[in-house]
C-alpha cells in the first residue's frame, strides 16, 4: 500500500486551521476596536474642540495703518496674515492658503510672527475678516520644540517653507 493521506491527517489539518482563523478574527477585531477608538479620540480632541468659523494657522504677517470711518475720522486698523492649516469656511478659503484678517489692538499685540494661532472668526457679510477672539496661541520660538512638531505636524513645515530660519 502507498503513503497517503488518512482522513484523520485531514481533520487534524483543518482543526489547526481553524484554530488559526479564529485567533486571527481575534487579533482583526482587537485591531478594529483600537481603530475605532482612535478615530473616535482623534475627533473629540482634536476636531470637535473647535468652535464653528474657527481656524488654525501661522502668522506670516503683522500689519497696522489708519482707516477713515464713516464721519471722516481716521481710526487705528490692525491686521494679521495667517498661513491657514485649516480651511476657513467663512470665507472659502482652503487650507496651505494665506488670508488676512483683522484685529483688535490686544490680540495684535498678543501675536508675533511664526506663532500658531487659533481664533474664532465672525461671521457674516464684511465681517468675515475679522477676528473675533484668539483662543490658543502657541508662541515663536527659534527653533520648533517636540510640542508643536508633534499636535501641529503642518506648522513645522509651513515655518521652512513660509518663515525660514
Amino acid at each position: 500500500m502507498g503513503e497517503g493521506i488518512k482522513d484523520g491527517d485531514r481533520c487534524e489539518e483543518y482543526a489547526v486551521n481553524a484554530s488559526t482563523l479564529k485567533k486571527n478574527l481575534k487579533i482583526i477585531s482587537i485591531l478594529g476596536a483600537l481603530g475605532v477608538a482612535l478615530a473616535i479620540s482623534i475627533y473629540y480632541n482634536a476636531i470637535a474642540p473647535l468652535p464653528p468659523y474657527s481656524i488654525i494657522g501661522l502668522v506670516v504677517h503683522k500689519d497696522e495703518g489708519l482707516d477713515i470711518d464713516d464721519s471722516g475720522s481716521e481710526t487705528p486698523r490692525y491686521s494679521v496674515s495667517i498661513y491657514l492649516f485649516t480651511d476657513d469656511k467663512v470665507n472659502d478659503h482652503p487650507t496651505a492658503s494665506a488670508s488676512s484678517y483683522r484685529v483688535d489692538k490686544e490680540d495684535f499685540n498678543l501675536l508675533r510672527i511664526n506663532d500658531v494661532v487659533k481664533a474664532r472668526i465672525v461671521p457674516g457679510p464684511f465681517k468675515g475678516f475679522e477676528i473675533a477672539d484668539v483662543f490658543e496661541v502657541i508662541p515663536a520660538k527659534d527653533a520648533i520644540d517636540e510640542t508643536i512638531a508633534r499636535e501641529y505636524p503642518e506648522a513645522d513645515e509651513a515655518r521652512r517653507v513660509i518663515a525660514p530660519s
